[in-house]
């Protein structure tokens, strides 16, 4: 893993510094092909992932927490001055959301007749969609006792106040 915040030189003689993130090069081809095969992880993700055939409900939410690290978020809503909401949003493929969609869907039921749906992004090909208010906070709660890796900076931002 390449931590691109520190100066780099590179073989042909350019160093560079880039911004706050990381890199990770795969070079082993059974991983490849693991990540293709069992997770449709592929080039260009944001706009090709299919949804991940899984069947453990664990590895389904850990899939759905890196889709949010990766290409969502998870932010406060203040009403008066006071946070009383978490918005929970997703960037993808239509395919992805409406399975992450079914999965939410699963674990917190919508009880509103206007249930929100993945929306295409404007003058993009990508799609979003977002849970929030009370179904907001339950998801974020269910998600955040998963035991995996998560980005602090996005999971950890409700904890003060949930």
């Amino acid at each position: 893993m390449h931590n691109s915040n520190q100066k780099h030189q590179y073989p042909f003689g350019k160093t560079y510094t880039n911004g706050k993130a990381f890199r990770l090069r795969i070079n082993s081809k059974q991983i490849c092909d693991d990540l293709i095969g069992r997770f449709n992880i592929t080039p260009n993700k944001s706009l090709t992932l299919e949804p991940p055939v899984l069947d453990n409900e664990q590895l389904i939410k850990a899939f759905i927490i890196g889709l949010i690290d990766g290409d969502g978020g998870v932010n406060l809503f203040k009403v008066k001055g006071k946070v009383n909401s978490i918005e929970i949003d997703l960037t993808g493929t239509i395919e992805v959301l409406n399975w992450v969609k079914n999965w939410f869907d699963i674990w917190v039921p919508n009880n509103h007749y206007k249930c929100a749906k993945p929306k295409q992004s404007m003058n993009s090909k990508a799609y979003r969609y977002h849970v929030a208010g009370k179904r907001g906070i339950e998801l974020w709660k269910i998600l955040s006792q998963v035991n995996v890796p998560k980005l602090k900076r996005k999971w950890h931002k409700p904890l003060p106040y949930f």
